[in-house]
């Protein structure tokens, strides 16, 4: 019976250690595999950072992300120093591997996603390595905008490795475990010896675990009570010793630390005042600009490449020198102004001027715009720093363009003095003709036969167009002048429309063309002058018939629009239009005037609104019996702008929607008037 229950005690105890063990060991595997693999991630971003800030101040510099030198030792150096990482890369912005710690990396591209861990790491599946962990950090450049990125990786199986140890210990652990159980039982069954030497080694225990504050229980025997006492008596004396050591140790380690941290502070200022130091000369060297820096006793201290081209000087013949001595030597202009502003430099006001000299290499002219500023240098030295860039050239185009355009402006008002004059000139003649004219076709004069009435009426119909030319070249130079006189009063633009349709009837029923009126009846009325209004509209319909092919259609549409947003996408709309009328936030009249004819290129949309503007060879265009007229001045469309523009609207032209090489595309031209709340300005 005794044997059994001591079967039983060791065979329940082993089992519940058995399983206590185990599943302590599960969860510490767990955690262990996780902290193992989160450190070496951490290594990694950290490795990736340093890498790519070391990339980045290169970027920084100007130099390409595929033009770095060393960037493969450093990968290499990576790898060598951490066994557990396999792979150090570095991508572009296109994930294209350009440097890698092995070559064969170069080609590792993909790969099979898993998972991800966090921000910059996912679980990857490749060919090669079989399940990684990748850890990318990006690199930016210049503005900040993204240049590429660091890749580091290292496989799942690290990480199984470093588990499997631990694993064999806890197997150990339970194979001690056993053996104990084996002791305990040794101890139920001698009890006399085992269970004092069980207490005193439990007390040594303690004093060794650092419990120097042990009590030792009444143990019985008096060898082992001697024991008991002198075992306290130890713990009090180690216990006094390890106060001492603790208490010096502290000291050490906090000396050490401070120590520590010194040295590291010492070490990264020194390093960043050398970057700073080389940073600061390249950029002084390789600046665009030039950089002049004189002392307080006016010498240049400082003369940088970009200066010795610019004004033709060596470094020799400037470093040390006197800087009004150069000067003198560049014959820089209005020395006395440029003295005065390198006194306000030195009296602490940064100053900006314009300075003309000559360059001593070429002799050529020079133009520069300079900053001066002045600094501490420390210990109470005062420099004077010079910032000069080299204008010539935007000097003499700004020259070549206000030239330009003051012959432009010349010529502008040359032609609309000669637009002017030539009107006036043919309008009297035009009158007469038109007024004999008109007499000789209504029978005013006995002596017209019937074979002179179709000469006559030629000579009448000709007259009648040069004068609608000339009355539009009238019109064009007024809208130009903005001396165009507006008779304003409240005009119904359904009722112009209509007026302008049956106008146009005859010569639409002539080439079988259809016209389809689609007109808010409940348009409002707008400000405006209805005789321009109606010119406007003539114009638009003209244009629409004269392009239209025998058997078309034109159709003309109104509507309110309340908000811009009403209105459908409409193509080819002028960059500022849309948002110019969204600005005066008023309701407005959109006119649009539609038809099936020839179109209109869009690369000549920019230029249709435009004085004296053709349309290609429209003359070579027909349709079925009828041909197309031939060309007319080209103002009809300038001066519709012109009297939308005066009314407070705009005017463009729709890209077609259909094919590009349709043969007849059509056009669509928008006119949208505003409703006026009040009248709008008469003439200019």
């Amino acid at each position: 019976m005794k044997n059994a229950l001591e079967k039983r005690v060791l065979l329940f105890t082993f089992l519940i250690l058995a399983v206590t063990i185990l599943v302590q060991a599960a969860f510490e595997l767990g955690s262990f595999r996780r902290q193992y693999r989160d450190a070496l991630i951490l290594r990694c971003e950290s490795l990736a950072g340093a890498l790519g800030s070391s990339i980045e101040k290169v970027l920084a510099l100007g130099v390409s992300l595929d033009e770095m030198q060393g960037i493969n030792a450093r990968c290499q150096e990576i790898v060598v120093t951490d066994p557990d990482i396999t792979y150090c890369l570095v991508e572009t912005v296109d994930g294209v591997p350009v440097y890698a710690n092995d070559p064969s990396f170069l080609s590792t591209t993909g790969g099979q996603w898993i998972r991800r861990v966090n921000e910059a790491t996912v679980v990857l599946r490749l060919p090669r390595l079989g399940e990684v962990y990748d850890v990318s950090i990006p690199i930016y450049g210049l503005e900040g905008a993204v240049a590429g990125e660091v890749r580091l990786g290292f496989p799942s199986s690290v990480l199984h490795n470093v588990t499997k140890d631990l694993f064999w210990r806890h197997v150990l652990l339970l194979f001690v475990s056993a053996s104990l159980i084996f002791v305990v039982i040794a101890y139920f069954t001698h009890r006399a010896l085992v269970t004092p030497i069980t207490k005193l080694c439990h007390v040594s225990k303690e004093v060794a675990h650092g419990n120097f504050q042990v009590e030792v229980p009444p143990l019985g025997v008096k060898e082992f009570e001697d024991l008991g006492t002198a075992l306290k008596d130890m713990a009090h004396s180690l216990k006094m010793r390890d106060e001492k050591i603790l208490e010096g140790y502290h000291e050490l380690e906090e000396t050490n630390l401070l120590l520590q941290q010194s040295y590291e502070e010492q070490e990264r200022t020194s390093v960043e005042l050398e970057k700073n130091r080389g940073m600061y000369r390249s950029l002084l060297e390789h600046a665009s600009d030039a950089i002049i820096v004189t002392n307080e006793q006016d010498e240049i201290v400082l003369f940088n490449k970009r200066s010795q081209i610019l004004f033709g000087v060596s470094p020799e013949d400037s470093i040390g020198k006197n800087l009004f001595s150069i000067f003198d030597r560049l014959a820089v202009e209005d020395f006395e102004r440029q003295f005065q502003a390198y006194q306000r430099i030195l009296d602490g006001d940064p100053v900006e001027f314009e300075m003309h000299f000559k360059n001593l290499s070429d002799g050529q002219p020079r133009v520069g715009w300079v900053r001066g500023s002045l600094f501490d240098e420390g210990g109470g030295k005062k420099l004077v720093q010079a910032i000069i860039r080299d204008v010539t050239r935007e000097k003499e185009v700004q020259e070549n363009l206000e030239r330009s355009a003051q012959e432009l402006l010349r010529l502008n008002q040359m032609k609309d003095s000669f637009l002017g004059l030539v009107s006036h000139e043919l309008k009297t003649p035009l009158t007469i003709i038109l007024g004999y004219t008109e007499l000789l076709l209504q029978g005013q004069s006995e002596g017209v036969d019937d074979k002179s009435l179709p000469m006559i009426r030629n000579i009448n119909d000709a007259a009648e167009r040069l004068n609608r030319v000339v009355q539009d070249m009238v019109d064009i130079s007024l809208i130009d002048g903005r001396n165009l006189h507006l008779n304003v009063q409240d005009v119904q633009i359904n009722a112009l429309i209509e007026a302008s349709a049956r106008n146009m009837a005859f010569p639409m029923e002539q080439r079988s063309q259809h016209l389809d009126l689609d007109l808010d009846k409940a348009l409002p009325a707008v400000k405006g002058d209805p005789e321009r209004l109606l010119q406007m509209i003539n114009n638009l319909m003209k244009n629409a018939v004269k392009f239209t092919p025998d058997g078309g259609s034109v159709s003309i549409q109104t509507q309110l629009v309340t908000s811009l947003e009403e209105l459908p996408e409409i193509n080819g709309v002028p960059g500022g239009i849309i948002e110019e009328l969204a600005e005066r936030n008023r309701p407005f009249v959109d006119l649009v005037v539609r038809d099936t004819g020839i179109g209109i290129p869009e690369d000549q949309h920019t230029y249709v609104f435009e004085k004296f503007f053709g349309l290609g060879k429209i003359e070579e265009h027909s349709s079925g019996q009828t041909e197309f007229k031939g060309k007319g001045p080209g103002l009809g469309l300038a001066i519709v702008k012109g009297i939308a523009e005066l009314h407070g609207g705009e005017v463009w032209l729709e890209a077609p929607a259909g094919e590009a090489d349709s043969i007849w595309p059509g056009t669509t031209f928008h006119v949208m008037l505003p409703l006026q709340d009040e009248p709008i300005p008469m003439g200019a």
